[in-house]
């Protein structure tokens, strides 16, 4: 589960796991027919894309979250 807070100065809105302080991703409304613009930053599934709204921003982040802890979780039970 994401929890997010938008910065009332820059507009970025920031997604957040486990720790309050650092986020996992963040999206950016941009003008045009994009809508905006997302960011993951959980390794291995770091990746950039843009979505239709914030909603569809939010549901790819969380899905690459979900996939870098499968795969951690994977790789911590290889050894």
């Amino acid at each position: 589960m994401l929890s997010k807070k938008r910065c009332r100065h820059t507009g970025v809105v920031n997604f957040f796991a486990d720790d309050p302080h650092l986020p996992v991703g963040s999206a950016i409304k941009v003008g045009g027919s994009v809508g905006y613009h997302w960011r993951c930053y959980t390794d291995p599934c770091a990746a950039a894309g843009a979505a239709r709204d914030l909603k569809s921003a939010e549901r790819e982040i969380a899905g690459l979250c979900r996939k870098a802890s499968r795969r951690l979780a994977r790789a911590a039970l290889a050894f």
